[in-house]
């Protein structure tokens, strides 16, 4: 019954220029919501916007995100990856609308008592689709549209879907900006939180003794 009322239902999102918000009225309620520490993060970055060139293959859900890679190093994807934290996070590569779909469902059954958020990058098409499954069980955060050569098409959707991308997608700079926000907002948070974990189990007389410092430089 979920999926017909989702499938019925006129409004399954909102919109402000590129993003896309499921559950959510604005930017600012995402990331207020992200700093939560019972929050997973479901990250997901469409192939459609890797470089042709890449280490890992385009229409592959794997990232190799080389540091000494110049491809890597030009990559707007890997520079997400490198600013996410080590916990409480789940970088995926997505080829397929279901494969994202599965994903997340994975994902709530593996950590059931976490909020689980998501953040995406796909074309509007992708988007439309995924909401209308996200609607109908309950997921919850924001899907960043590409821009660039991307499938405006349902014959063009079907072939992206086989691995037949021959153009390149974008995550457009205004977009770009909102998403590294967010993710350093959810960052911070992580390393805040940890730290607060770690002083807490530190015996008193030493805890004088620890210098907070940001592990990431």
């Amino acid at each position: 019954w979920g999926l017909i009322r989702s499938l019925a239902s006129k409004q399954l999102y909102c919109s402000d220029g590129d993003l896309f918000f499921y559950r959510f009225g604005c930017l600012e309620d995402v990331k207020s919501r992200l700093i939560s520490p019972n929050v997973l993060l479901v990250i997901g970055f469409s192939y459609c916007h890797k470089p042709f060139e890449c280490p890992a293959g385009r229409f592959t859900d794997a990232c190799v995100r080389d540091l000494d890679s110049p491809v890597c190093g030009q990559c707007f994807i890997g520079k997400c990856v490198h600013a996410l934290p080590d916990a409480r996070v789940e970088p995926l590569f997505i080829t397929t609308v279901h494969y994202i779909g599965e994903k997340m469902i994975e994902a709530h059954d593996r950590w059931p008592d976490r909020e689980i958020l998501f953040l995406i990058t796909a074309c509007e098409l992708t988007l439309e689709m995924f909401g209308k499954l996200g609607h109908a069980v309950g997921f919850q955060g924001v899907g960043v549209r590409l821009g660039g050569q991307i499938c405006n098409t349902m014959p063009a959707f079907k072939a992206s879907e086989r691995g037949l991308k021959p153009g390149m997608a974008v995550v457009n700079d205004d977009a770009q900006a909102d998403m590294m926000a967010l993710i350093r907002a959810f960052a911070e948070s992580v390393v805040s939180d940890s730290r607060t974990v770690s002083l807490a189990s530190t015996p008193p007389s030493r805890r004088d003794d620890i210098i907070a410092s940001d592990r990431r430089g």
